[in-house]
């Protein structure tokens, strides 16, 4: 969600770090991988919104992976690699419409032999000296857009999920098993104030974060 104009940025994933050597001694850095999302939405009509996007997504490969040794040391760092996939563009839709901008279909093979060395070479018995594993992935990645204009809504309009919540007592919980429930019957639409023995409460109308929740012992 953003303001019509600006910039928003959303990432999901995480981070790995790089060793940067230098005079002195070692630093470390860290490189972000996910799915990283940049879009400005620009409101041109009540029906119409222009969209910049910049879509990224990557992860760790370690394919095209580097061995960094500082000099005047014995300690080897390895270093992984990324596999990107990403898509910019602008696109101009009505409130609610759907695009796809993008479809990029990955592919990945991998064979691996693993042997004793001299005896994995010899013809027919070499196979009992060996072993072979092959494995073959397909990714594929389908980017639509689906751009809304958000409007303000009545409290009365919004449901939580503790909306009528009820937790039991330990009586119920651990002598009759019961556990929470929800209770379903509908509030008055007027809210009004009741007074119990022990305590007062009222009761909003419809959803709410307001209102009877829990159990009363």
């Amino acid at each position: 969600m953003a303001i019509s104009g600006e910039e928003a940025e959303f990432i999901s994933g995480g981070e790995f770090p790089i060793p940067v050597p230098n005079d002195e001694n070692i630093t470390i850095e860290f490189k972000e991988f996910g799915v990283a999302l940049k879009f400005i939405p620009t409101v041109m009509s009540a029906d119409s919104i222009n969209l910049a996007l910049n879509i990224e997504v990557s992860e760790i490969s370690n394919q095209n992976a580097v061995s960094i040794r500082p000099s005047g040391t014995n300690t080897q760092f390895f270093v992984p690699s990324l596999s990107k996939r990403g898509a910019k563009t602008t696109v101009e839709l009505g409130n609610g419409q759907t695009i796809g901008i993008a479809g990029l279909l990955n592919e990945n093979i991998t064979d691996v032999v693993e042997k004793l060395p001299g005896l994995g070479d010899l013809p027919i018995i070499g196979q009992l000296f060996r072993s072979q594993s092959f494995r073959k992935g397909e990714t594929e990645l389908v980017i639509l857009v689906t751009p809304r204009l958000a409007k303000p809504v009545r409290k009365q309009d919004i449901t939580l999920p503790t909306d009528n919540f009820v937790e039991p007592n330990d009586w119920e919980y651990y002598l009759l098993g019961r556990m929470s429930e929800l209770k379903r019957n509908e509030p008055a639409e007027n809210s009004y104030t009741q007074t119990s023995n022990s305590s007062n409460y009222s009761i909003a109308p419809k959803a709410g974060s307001e209102g009877r929740f829990g159990h009363q012992l």
